[in-house]
């Protein structure tokens, strides 16, 4: 009995496995989570984008969205050496988004992961959400103005980027009051446009979560702490919430 359960549980730990796909000429890796629980219909899908000088393997470790929402596919996508202006000569891995999606790798990267996903897990774009941390933060915001349709919601963190206006979305967006890097006043001024942009109301608090909904029923959540610039992993479990809500 007792080798059976421990059978059982050792089944359904989550179990990293990396991905290469050739985009364009180019090898691209991202590590990927299975889902470990059932649920109905497609699987969630879940793009998780570390911050500029990361890669997936931490941004996994960071984030820990795989555990926290085992019913999804998750993938931590790899980025390219990119130019930042923090980082002028590019030397670490991040994310490009201020070219548009015709001459941007790595907007065909995550088209490539998309469809990966959705020959393997039957994922579809009403059950996929992309989430991204500083530079991936950043990206977030880009997708919702070059690949709209391709997601069901975005939750980019310590970011800004009401300047890539797409289509009214979902968003859990989550800021720091002590942040330096993205300064916490310029994240405001951020999703301040986006409320007005997309018509928000605010409709109430739960902690650290205001929420806000626009008359047609689409809703955002902003969840603000006192930490810095570092991922807030109390973020999280609201997160996941509010991804949930939308399946």
């Amino acid at each position: 009995m007792i080798a059976a359960i421990l059978a059982s549980t050792l089944l359904q730990a989550p179990t990293m496995e990396t991905w290469t796909l050739t985009v364009g000429e180019t090898k691209r890796t991202a590590q990927v989570y299975k889902p470990t629980k059932k649920t109905e219909g497609a699987p969630p899908l879940v793009l998780a984008f570390h911050g500029h000088g990361g890669n997936g393997r931490n941004a996994a470790r960071s984030f820990n969205l795989h555990e926290a929402m085992p019913e999804a596919v998750v993938i931590y996508p790899d980025g390219l050496a990119t130019r930042t202006q923090r980082d002028p000569q590019g030397n670490r891995p991040g994310w490009s988004y201020l070219e548009g999606p015709g001459s941007n790798k790595d907007f065909a990267f995550v088209d490539a992961l998309i469809t990966k996903a959705g020959t393997e897990f039957k994922t579809v774009p009403s059950r996929t959400f992309a989430m991204g941390h500083s530079n991936g933060g950043g990206f977030c915001y880009a997708l919702w103005r070059f690949r709209p349709d391709a997601f069901a919601g975005f939750a980019p963190t310590a970011a800004k980027g009401s300047r890539y206006a797409g289509p009214v979305k979902p968003f859990y967006i989550v800021a720091s009051r002590n942040d330096t890097i993205v300064p916490y006043a310029e994240q405001e001024a951020s999703f301040k446009d986006m409320i007005a942009r997309m018509k928000m109301e605010e409709k109430g608090t739960k902690g650290r979560i205001t929420q806000y909904a626009n008359p047609d029923g689409v809703r955002m959540e902003i969840y603000i702490d006192g930490g810095t610039h570092a991922f807030a992993k109390d973020s999280v479990p609201g997160m996941v919430a509010f991804f949930r809500s939308l399946l």
